[in-house]
């Protein structure tokens, strides 16, 4: 997967490395060079929640010790709803944040009708497990920043601290 969590050992220069050690150096040197895993964001609000219905949602995320790389998209389609509330998505893979100050990213937000209504928008901690959707006005909503229709998108990259 490419995942790795835990502490770098320390060694003296010269000392011979054990070998539980030689273990965990391996495991930091495949989680440097793995690609990304896969993930389907899970979009939710603090009201009723949205239904992708016929919409996609994709994603993918990196993780380094408590260091999370996440970089998704969802795009609405004919028969999305869009629910009441502000709108979150899931911090991916299961991780937690170890704050609600420790996730800070930012969004495209694309009117595929209205090019004008095109913004970007900022991604924040709002949970555990949560990131708020902040456009820079109100939080995204089936209102905000503009009334959401079929193709209309959210593409986001975040970084932040997890446990």
């Amino acid at each position: 997967m490419g995942d790795w969590s835990g502490t770098v050992p320390s060694f003296a220069a010269g000392a011979e490395v054990p070998g539980a050690d030689l273990q965990t150096l391996a495991d930091i040197a495949t989680a440097l060079t793995a690609g990304w895993s896969s993930h389907t964001p899970v979009w939710t609000a603090t009201g009723s929640n949205p239904a992708l219905v016929n919409g996609t949602s994709a994603g993918k995320y990196i993780r380094l010790g408590k260091l999370f790389l996440y970089q998704g998209r969802i795009t609405a389609g004919s028969s999305t709803t869009f629910g009441t509330g502000s709108w979150l998505i899931d911090v991916p893979g299961g991780l937690s944040l170890t704050g609600t100050d420790n996730a800070r990213g930012f969004l495209w937000i694309s009117d595929s009708s209205t090019p004008a209504n095109n913004r970007v928008g900022f991604v924040a901690g709002a949970s555990a497990t949560t990131l708020a959707l902040l456009s820079t006005g109100p939080n995204l909503s089936s209102t905000s920043p503009f009334t959401w229709a079929t193709s209309d998108r959210i593409e986001w990259i975040v970084m932040g601290e997890v446990v």
